[in-house]
């Protein structure tokens, strides 16, 4: 087994024995303790749109010809999809490298990490040791208590609020707005998107002195429109520091990442995969292809994960379509695909990875066949379509670690 492989198994043990937890001493610790060299940061949270966000902001960086690094999450199929130079993932031996220095420091000082604590501080220190001009960083959860919040940047943003992990972030749109705005810092400029106008983070920032921006509504067609009007604001703010050709923004806003009401065609049928997993992406998925393809059929493939709210998404894909495709993937943050067949009813079937295409060969021509839900289920959705992938070298199934060619049971 190679270094990379040793450590690929020793990560995703770690993802399934210590889950991603809301503290953040230890990481603040270990942060401190690798004592980084300082580069400019932007930090992007927010429940819907902050990975698009990314996305669009590293892409007018990069292609202003800038260093620019990027911290994602989730991934699709590898994590090393979360760590990138340049729109480069970081290599394998990089990779290695990196996490044994970070369990060596944690074990050092003490202290016990998770799974997304450590490609975090991997992610930060390999951006400070290739000496990048800026990093756009993406929370993972929250933002009070996130990981990334050990970090110290030079612009905050907040794309959205919705509700989403309410069981740990509240039930109350000010509660997770709240949690969300903990990313504020003294000083420290907070853009707000036009769906993240919240009191709260009013008063979070007037406490921090923390300059407020907003993106006003403005009529938007899509929630893409809307990211693109929040990451406009947000390089206004970075021209001070940046020299941004106009060029290079308009062609970077209109960047979209896979997955992000990503359009394809499979079998002579039209594709959509978007990995919209919460009631506010779902509905503004299903209003973007009401105004793109009226009057059309809409098939729906899904399968969401236990600890969302299932019931209620999965009553919006209900209103949306009367043809559902529940897949059965094996993946521990999946509900069952009969506990959610059971929610769907009789206009529901369970279907297994390598019967996709043959369903979608059975729908009419013009039919939309829509791919949503999870996140977690586009890594086989992206191998099922023929497209040339890395994942990662072991996969959780079922609380046991094998090949990631693992597929559904049967």
């Amino acid at each position: 087994m190679s270094s990379y492989e040793h450590i690929n198994k020793k990560l995703y043990q770690l993802n399934f024995a210590k889950q991603s937890r809301m503290d953040i001493r230890s990481i603040m610790a270990l942060h401190k303790a690798l004592d980084l060299r300082n580069y400019p940061m932007v930090h992007v949270a927010g429940t819907n749109g902050k990975g698009s966000c990314v996305k669009k902001l590293f892409r007018t960086l990069t292609l202003s010809g800038y260093k620019c690094a990027s911290f994602t999450s989730p991934h699709i199929a590898t994590f090393r999809e979360r760590i990138q130079i340049n729109g480069e993932k970081i290599s394998k031996e990089l990779t290695a490298i990196y996490a044994e220095e970070i369990f060596a420091l944690a074990e050092k000082h003490g202290q016990e990490v998770t799974f997304f604590e450590v490609i975090t501080l991997m992610a930060l220190k390999y951006f400070a040791d290739q000496k990048v001009d800026v990093a756009i960083i993406e929370v993972g959860l929250g933002g009070r208590l996130d990981a990334t919040n050990c970090i110290m940047p030079i612009l905050s943003i907040i794309t959205s609020i919705s509700f989403d992990h309410v069981h740990i972030l509240g039930d109350t749109l000010e509660k997770i707005a709240a949690e969300k705005a903990g990313i504020i810092k003294k000083e420290v400029p907070i853009l707000v998107g036009p769906n993240a106008d919240q009191k709260i983070i009013e008063k979070i920032a007037l406490e921090n002195d923390a300059p407020l921006i907003k993106v006003q509504p403005s009529g938007f067609k899509s929630y893409d429109e809307e990211n693109q009007a929040i990451a406009k604001k947000a390089i206004q703010f970075l021209r001070k520091d940046f020299q941004i050709l106009d060029q290079n923004i308009e062609k970077a806003l209109k960047e979209k990442l896979p997955c992000r009401f990503e359009k394809i065609t499979f079998l002579d049928h039209n594709l959509i995969l978007d990995m919209s997993h919460n009631e506010d992406g779902l509905s503004r998925l299903f209003m973007q292809l009401d105004y793109e393809y009226p009057n059309r059929k809409i098939v729906i493939f899904t399968s969401m994960a236990f600890n969302h709210n299932y019931h209620k998404n999965l009553e919006l894909i209900m209103g949306a379509s009367k043809e559902v495709f529940i897949i059965d993937i094996d993946h521990p943050r999946l509900a069952s695909a009969q506990d959610l067949l059971d929610v769907v009813g009789d206009i529901g079937a369970i279907c297994k990875v390598p019967d996709i295409a043959q369903k979608i060969n059975e729908q009419a021509q013009d039919a939309v066949i829509v791919f949503t839900g999870s996140i977690f289920i586009m890594g086989d959705v992206y191998k099922m379509l023929g497209r040339e992938i890395e994942h990662d070298e072991f996969a959780v199934c079922d609380g046991l670690f094998k090949p990631s060619s693992c597929q559904s049971k049967g």
